[in-house]
């Protein structure tokens, strides 16, 4: 609780408005909802011309030992 307060005051305060920025550059939306004692939660929505397909997960060490 207090290290999390602590560090959050101690930021620059650039990462909301570069937030802002990118979602701005690709036409999405930021949505931030704070309620005092509880917390934010902030949005962030990308258009789904801007995201890339799923990708296949890569496979694991045990997966690959199992091959050889």
């Amino acid at each position: 609780g207090t290290i999390a307060i602590k560090s959050a005051e101690q930021g620059t305060g650039l990462g909301l408005p570069i937030v802002q920025g990118l979602l701005d550059m690709h036409g999405g939306e930021f949505e931030l909802h704070s309620k005092l004692r509880e917390g934010t939660e902030a949005i962030a929505i990308f258009p789904l011309s801007r995201v890339m397909e799923e990708l296949p997960a890569l496979p694991t060490k045990a997966v690959a030992a199992r091959r050889r």
